[in-house]
């Protein structure tokens, strides 16, 4: 499909971007491009609202390409949907082979893990339990919340948290920062500031 394809037929964008054995991706002006010169106000909103939308999903893929998860290897999906209800408690990915345990990041790092082959991803910012690390010290984060660390760790705020490694999840992904240490009769609670999960759109997900 060509440029004129999506301007008087009724494709969408993403249907007439072609793609190349060697990477690289283009869109066709092609046949029908002499037409463009007697479109309407409209149609030339249209036209530069789609260009904005090609910039951003180009800005966004970048993100991943210039951050520190290269490191790993992943694939980039796209969120097919995000119950406003449940907007903190998970989502639902279009990436092709997930696998229950996979990680899934933003371009900054972790923001939830595949529950079910259908792409099914319950968010950090729900009760699901994940073994991270802080230093040489290990604890379960839930809801935002890390437990069950050894009060005799050198824990203070502003320390980085990363995936322990222990479960099926890959270790050393950026989690997000130590905000606040308290103690309870079991060891060290912290509290800690998660990754910005509100806007998600692209989305890696590491195995």
């Amino acid at each position: 499909y060509k440029l004129a394809d999506m301007m008087f037929k009724g494709k969408d964008l993403k249907d007439i971007i072609v793609h190349s054995e060697e990477g690289i991706s283009f869109i066709s002006g092609g046949s029908g491009i002499n037409n463009f010169g007697d479109l309407s106000k409209d149609q030339v909103i249209y036209l530069v609202h789609k260009i904005k939308e090609l910039e951003d999903e180009v800005g966004g893929l970048r993100k991943f390409v210039n951050s520190d998860l290269n490191e790993f290897s992943y694939v980039i999906g796209t969120v097919k949907y995000r119950d406003l209800y449940k907007f903190n408690e998970e989502i639902v990915i279009d990436v092709s082979d997930v696998s229950k345990g996979d990680a899934v990041v933003n371009s900054e790092g972790l923001v939830g893990i595949v529950v079910s082959d259908k792409g099914n991803v319950k968010l950090l910012t729900s009760t699901y339990n994940v073994s991270v690390s802080i230093g040489e010290c290990y604890g379960n984060l839930s809801n935002g919340s890390v437990d069950m660390i050894d009060k005799e760790c050198n824990v203070s705020e502003g320390d980085k948290v990363y995936t322990s490694g222990l479960g099926n999840i890959v270790k050393g992904i950026y989690v997000g920062d130590v905000s606040k240490v308290d103690n309870d009769s079991l060891g060290l609670v912290l509290s800690i500031d998660l990754i910005d999960n509100s806007n998600l759109n692209y989305v890696g997900v590491i195995k």
